[in-house]
C-alpha cells in the first residue's frame, strides 16, 4: 500500500480519550505515522515488527497495512482497548492484516522481531523512560525505527547521547527524518490550543 493511502487510513483511528501525562502519551500524527511505516517497508526485508508503546496503535495497524505481521505492546489497558477497537475498524475495510496487541510494561517484554518501530515516551516527565525504551528494542530486533525527541536547549548533544547510547548496545544509529509534530492541546496543564515540537526519525541497525 503506497504511503498516501497508508495515511488516509490512519487519519480515521481514534486517538486518547483522556492522554496521561506520567505516560507521556502524545499522537503520532497520521502523517509522521505513514512516512514511518512506509520507510520501514522499503528498508525490512522480514515480516515481522513489534511496535513498543502502541498507545491508540497507529504505527502497528500502519505497519500491518503494508504487510507486516505486527503486535503491539503497551503498559496501558485503556489505550490497548482504543487500539483493539481501531483495528477493528481497520479490519472491516482491511480483513487480512496481522495486527495484535499486548498489555506488559517495557521491562518485561521478551519477544523478538525483524524490526521494531516506535514513537516512545519523550523522557521528560519520566527521566531516561525513552532510553529505557530503546534498551528493550535493542534487545528485540536488528532493526529499530524509533521516533526521538529533540531537546530544545541542546539538540546537537541529545543526537550525540543517542548514538554513543546506541553505541553501547552495538548499534549504529542514523537520523533518516526530522520532523515538525504539530500536538494539540490534551494536557491539563497545556496553556497553548496547539503545540508544535520537533522530533527525529532514527534508523538504528546492529
Amino acid at each position: 500500500m503506497n504511503k498516501t493511502d497508508v495515511k488516509m487510513v490512519l487519519s480515521e483511528l481514534e486517538t486518547f480519550d483522556t492522554p496521561d501525562p506520567e505516560l507521556e502519551q502524545y499522537p503520532t500524527p497520521p502523517t509522521v505515522a505513514a512516512d514511518m511505516v512506509n520507510r520501514l517497508a522499503l528498508d525490512c526485508d522480514g515480516d515481522s515488527v513489534i511496535d513498543l508503546g502502541t498507545g491508540t496503535g497507529i504505527l502497528a495497524i500502519g505497519a500491518a497495512l503494508q504487510g507486516f505481521s505486527v503486535t503491539g505492546y503497551d503498559i496501558d489497558a485503556s489505550a490497548l482497548s482504543r487500539a483493539t477497537d481501531n483495528a477493528d475498524h481497520v479490519k472491516e475495510q482491511y480483513p487480512s492484516i496481522d495486527v495484535s496487541f499486548e498489555h506488559s510494561p517495557i521491562d518485561a517484554i521478551t519477544a523478538t522481531a525483524d524490526a521494531v518501530i516506535m514513537n516512545p515516551p519523550f523522557g521528560i516527565q519520566q527521566t531516561d523512560a525513552n532510553t529505557a525504551f530503546l534498551s528493550t528494542a535493542f534487545e528485540t530486533a536488528p532493526l529499530v525505527y524509533a521516533l526521538l525527541h529533540q531537546s530544545r536547549s541542546s539538540p546537537a548533544e541529545t543526537r550525540k547521547f543517542i548514538k554513543e547510547y546506541a553505541l553501547q548496545h552495538s548499534f549504529e544509529a542514523r537520523i533518516v527524518a526530522d520532523y515538525e509534530l504539530d500536538l494539540p492541546r490534551s494536557m491539563a496543564f497545556h496553556d497553548n490550543d496547539q503545540y508544535t515540537i520537533r522530533a527525529d526519525l532514527y534508523r538504528f541497525t546492529r
